[in-house]
């Protein structure tokens, strides 16, 4: 007697998301002749994929989930599914492979094993605040502002960079290392911020001696990185 098993895999999203779940189904079907016996389907998970959720019929030990089907007739079919969380710093293609096995001799193995590929979207919501520090400019003197990004995920955001374009009353003077002067614009990279973090840049300016008392000064600065950003809207900071 044999039984020939054959196995399908597919993942959803597509594309997949870093930071975010990812569930393949897997389904196994037994081609026959004969009934498989002691049916059992094994993922070994992407070294950066995180086990999250999986059917009744499955456990995960280390890394690895295996879904018993038990006894399978000719004809029929079982399905599962594993539920992973994408590292959110992953990058390129998403490949995961399952196999299927009986105590069944199976005529066939080259239907035995099933490849889930997977290309990525990752995004990262960046938010930019622009702080004024100390108790305000004065004309003449220097002023130093604080600009702080934040990552709200779901993705880590990669070549993080702060513009800052100075005003006509502000002179650039001096900034932390992380940021490079040019021509009265002034630009902060950061090499990559995962989700929940932040990280923060400090300006110093020297205020036009030509400025009245009262007169509000208005400076923007903008954040973008290479992923894209589901929320533009706070993109850009101020401090007035």
């Amino acid at each position: 007697y044999a039984a020939d098993l054959a196995l399908s895999k597919t993942a959803a999203p597509s594309p997949v998301v870093p930071g975010e779940a990812v569930t393949w189904t897997m389904i196994v079907t037994n081609d026959g002749p004969s009934v498989s016996n002691n049916v059992v389907v094994t993922d070994v998970l992407p070294t950066n994929v995180a086990f999250d959720s999986a059917s009744p019929d499955c456990i995960e030990a280390s890394g690895t989930v295996t879904c018993s089907a038990g006894l399978l007739n000719s004809g029929a079919s079982a399905t599962f599914e594993v539920t992973g969380i994408l590292d959110a710093a992953f990058t390129g293609e998403l490949v995961n492979t399952a196999t299927a096995d009986s105590d069944t001799p199976d005529p066939n193995d080259d239907n035995n094993e099933a490849t889930s590929t997977s290309d990525t979207d990752p995004y990262a919501d960046l938010s930019l605040t622009k702080t004024a520090l100390g108790e305000g400019p004065v004309a003449g003197g220097l002023l130093a502002f604080e600009l702080t990004v934040a990552n709200d995920g779901p993705s880590t955001a990669t070549n993080v960079v702060v513009t800052d374009v100075l005003p006509p009353a502000m002179t650039f003077d001096s900034a932390v290392a992380d940021c490079v002067h040019s021509a009265g614009t002034v630009t902060c990279s950061h090499s990559a911020l995962a989700p929940g973090d932040s990280t923060s840049f400090e300006i110093t300016v020297l205020v036009d001696a030509s400025i009245a008392n009262g007169d509000n000064l208005v400076n923007e600065a903008t954040v973008d990185s290479d992923v894209s950003d589901p929320n533009p809207d706070d993109n850009v900071g101020d401090a007035t």
